[in-house]
């Protein structure tokens, strides 16, 4: 997902598709091999315009002794 956002490319992951992946007539139609398991399906695409920058919180670090 890093190496698509410096292509200047969108994703997002899609976790409610694994089920649909795992399906053995839809490995077949996408050429899956029957072994493999999809674990992580990513959506790439061109976004439909410029992203602002996250705004990121300052990090807690904890400690228990």
């Amino acid at each position: 997902m890093l190496a698509a956002c410096s292509m200047g490319l969108g994703t997002c992951p899609i976790g409610f598709a694994r089920p649909w992946l795992n399906q053995a007539r839809i490995k077949r139609s996408l050429g899956i091999p029957d072994d493999y398991v999809p674990v992580f399906p990513v959506v790439v695409g061109h976004p439909s315009g410029e992203m602002p920058p996250v705004q990121r919180r300052a990090p807690e670090i904890f400690i228990w002794l």
